[in-house]
């Protein structure tokens, strides 16, 4: 008679081995998975990271000096826009710049912003997937505007 209980070791084994390799080659194309993540974030970043940047105070002395027409989009949300926002702008919050076909204003310099910085370079990075590269960033937000002594509508 054959003794399958001697098999179990063996065959268990084998199963073993067969999971172990599985485990690697999941562990592989997580691996890839992680470093493509990777690259398209770096990708998105360096392309959003490539505009111009304009300073609180520059942005008040050219609305001061009303030589070029200007475009001024707040990505924040409605209720920060409430309570307080650049007089003109245009609210256009972060979530929904993906549905924009174009850029609203006619002509001259758009200049986007938020309350410090990070949510605009999302909505630049967004725009120049879509092709639309001629926008600057009010660096520092509205929290610099505020510091630089801008005005405010309406005031909170």
């Amino acid at each position: 008679s054959f003794d399958y209980a001697s098999l179990w070791p063996t065959v268990w084994m084998c199963i073993m081995k067969e999971n172990k390799i599985r485990r690697k080659n999941i562990m592989r194309i997580r691996y890839v998975f992680f470093l493509m993540a990777l690259f398209l974030i770096a990708a998105v970043q360096v392309h959003a990271t490539d505009h111009r940047k304009v300073t609180a105070p520059e942005l008040i002395s050219i609305i001061e000096a009303k030589k070029e027409p200007v475009t001024l989009i707040d990505v924040r949300t409605p209720e920060e826009y409430k309570q307080g926002h650049i007089p003109g702008a245009i609210s256009a919050p972060l979530d929904t710049i993906k549905d924009l076909e174009r850029l609203p204003g006619s002509g001259g310099r758009v200049i986007i912003y938020c309350r410090s910085g990070k949510r605009s370079l999302t909505a630049i990075g967004i725009l120049a997937g879509k092709g639309i590269t001629s926008v600057e960033e009010l660096e520092g937000g509205i929290v610099a505007w505020k510091d630089a002594g801008g005005p405010l509508v309406p005031l909170p």
